[in-house]
């Protein structure tokens, strides 16, 4: 019989959401993280890597965290697989704010092939989804090892050298929550430090989109803030967190070089953002 163990991140600084304590957002009752950690009732032992906040989380799920604090995903992965108790066969990899991730852990389970390493989710769009798989553990241990410095580490870095199944699920089963539309979106209400909607952290970006924009005496100069915040969304999760600035900056620069030399300032800015998005998409 199939020993399977389960890690869960509930990390990372919810920028996109003002701070807020996403993992406190309350899907029919209860919050983000319950409904994960009781998906993963299959796992013998469950081991949550981040912040609990409000969840009542059953008495034996260990909360630990990574480190360095907010060092990334594979960073949080390896301070939960330390945690799993030994002889376990394969670990469940799962982001803490899939409200409806149960649906999928079956599947994967079903699909965990006996001559590869693991077994991951495919969304409606085909993009693999490295926090709703598993993973043989010595696959992962090995993984593990072989990424020597954790830190600012992506997942797909850290599974690239795995051999992967794909793995079709319902799309709500890989439904997170990144933004205030995504809360919308999967019926998430309450968290104590919600403190702004999706229009009024809109408008403070534009605000300060603005200030930045009169103090180098560009006002004129074409800003699409979704895209620019898809592009650094894809570099931080594809890639590791601190591609995200240095993805955009490079845009911004080439754009600028584009618009210098009679190109239209703004096509030069969309061709700019996507050419980096394509490259960084997983």
């Amino acid at each position: 019989m199939l020993v399977v163990d389960a890690v869960i991140l509930m990390g990372g600084r919810a920028t996109r959401m003002g701070g807020a304590a996403k993992g406190d957002l309350r899907v029919d009752g209860r919050t983000l993280l319950e409904r994960v950690v009781t998906a993963a009732e299959v796992a013998r032992d469950r081991v949550v890597v981040g912040e609990s906040g409000e969840s009542m989380l059953p008495p034996d799920v260990r909360v630990v965290r990574e480190q360095p604090p907010f060092g990334g995903p594979a960073a949080a992965v390896a301070a939960g697989v330390h945690e799993l108790a030994p002889g376990g066969d394969a670990v469940l990899l799962l982001a803490g704010d899939l409200p409806f991730v149960a649906v999928a852990i079956p599947l994967l389970l079903a699909a965990l092939p006996e001559d590869g390493d693991g077994a991951r989710a495919v969304d409606a769009d085909g993009r693999p989804q490295h926090l709703t798989c598993v993973v043989r553990r010595t696959a992962l241990d090995a993984a593990i090892a072989a990424a020597g410095q954790l830190d600012g580490v992506s997942m797909r870095r850290l599974l690239e050298p795995l051999r992967m199944v794909d793995v079709e699920v319902p799309p709500t089963a890989t439904m997170d929550v990144d933004t205030w539309a995504d809360a919308n979106a999967v019926g998430a209400t309450g968290g104590g430090t919600m403190s702004v909607s999706d229009e009024e952290f809109d408008r403070m970006l534009a605000d300060w989109a603005d200030r930045v924009r009169a103090e180098l005496g560009i006002v004129d100069a074409p800003l699409d803030i979704q895209q620019v915040l898809g592009v650094a969304g894809v570099a931080a999760h594809a890639i590791m967190r601190p591609a995200a600035p240095i993805t955009t900056y490079l845009a911004g620069y080439a754009a600028g070089l584009a618009a210098a030399a009679g190109a239209d300032a703004e096509a030069a800015a969309r061709d700019a953002l996507d050419r980096v998005r394509r490259l960084a998409a997983p």
